[in-house]
């Protein structure tokens, strides 16, 4: 019978639970006992001590690797991520400046200053300002409407190395143009023929009746006569024919004949925008060396068909009435 009160192999096996902790109080005593009487049970508690703590380091060890690469992981997804929304938000940046600062945006804010014909190179300048706005000229492109016809759209930007001017100029090809193109809100044909907001501005307020004096002055606003040769008081005659209407001038006039050249370009447009207007009648206070005299003129429909064509109630071309104009602005005074 063994001098050990528990056999060595039973002690053994109880070793790995013993290493672990397992075992109860009473059972770990008695193991704490035979390890001190037995050296070979002592030994394969040492070894396997040993050995479990070195299987620990190393798990602590690729644990620890783990941890690391899994750090590593999310610092370089952090990093790609991080990366990726700068880098996002440069190509929005840089998109956004291309958009506002080279490519512009659509805007109103701009002023058709004049048209001109450049018939050599078979096209139609347009001059134009921003003024009065913060925007400076872009570019502009031709758009075509649902209707065939095309519309000139106008970009404006922020004031830039690149753009800086708001004063602006550039040709619409006359071969360009398909059937008609708006240009703000004037337009232009196929042929190249132009015709001015003021044109499509008189053919919307015409007047069938030159009794309507309201009417009336919305015709001589639109053609700017008080700013152009003076104030005037009106007189109408509709009670029998020819129908007339009478400016009365406050100015005093030195050079009549270029005053009567610009009323008789303003009377054949009158005439044209109200339909049954037969005679316009002027005066103004003529000037000469010693004395000042009272002026009268006047001329009918039928003498402004001599130098403008036939005024019939029924032509309400607005090419015709840009011809009217054209005349009109050949007509110079010194005021103006």
């Amino acid at each position: 019978m063994s001098e050990y009160k528990i056999p060595c192999e039973l002690i053994q096996d109880l070793i790995p639970l013993y290493v672990d902790g397992l075992t109860s109080d009473v059972t770990s005593s008695y193991m704490q006992e035979h390890f001190q009487t037995c050296a070979a049970c002592q030994k394969k508690h040492e070894m396997m001590t040993q050995t479990i703590a070195a299987n620990e380091d190393e798990v602590k060890i690729k644990e620890q690797k783990e941890i690391d690469y899994l750090k590593k992981v999310k610092k370089s997804s952090r990093k790609k991520l991080l990366i990726g929304f700068v880098s996002a938000v440069l190509i929005i940046l840089v998109a956004a400046f291309v958009k506002v600062y080279l490519f512009g945006y659509e805007t109103d804010s701009y002023t058709i200053t004049n048209f001109k014909e450049d018939r050599p190179n078979g096209s139609i300048i347009v001059e134009g300002t921003f003024d009065g706005t913060k925007s400076v000229y872009c570019r502009f492109k031709m758009v075509s409407q649902k209707d065939g016809t095309q519309k000139v759209v106008i970009y404006g930007c922020p004031p830039s190395p690149w753009h800086k001017e708001k004063n602006f100029q550039f040709d619409i090809p006359i071969d360009s143009i398909k059937q008609e193109v708006k240009v703000d809100d004037a337009t232009i044909n196929y042929h190249g023929i132009l015709v001015s907001p003021l044109a499509h501005n008189l053919i919307e307020a015409r007047n069938p009746y030159v009794g309507d004096m309201p009417a009336n002055e919305r015709i001589a606003q639109l053609l700017n006569i008080e700013d152009s040769l003076g104030p005037y008081e009106n007189e109408l005659q509709t009670e029998k024919t020819p129908y007339s209407w009478t400016l009365n001038f406050k100015s005093v006039v030195t050079d009549s004949y270029a005053f009567d050249k610009r009323m008789e370009s303003y009377a054949s447009l009158l005439m044209f925008s109200i339909d049954n207007l037969e005679k316009v009648n002027w005066t103004y206070q003529e000037k000469f060396p010693n004395t000042i005299r009272t002026h009268k003129a006047s001329i009918t429909r039928a003498e402004c068909a001599k130098f403008v064509g036939e005024l019939r109630p029924e032509i309400k071309s607005p090419y015709f009435c840009q011809e009217l104009i054209y005349y009109l602005n050949k007509a110079k005074y010194p005021s103006n």
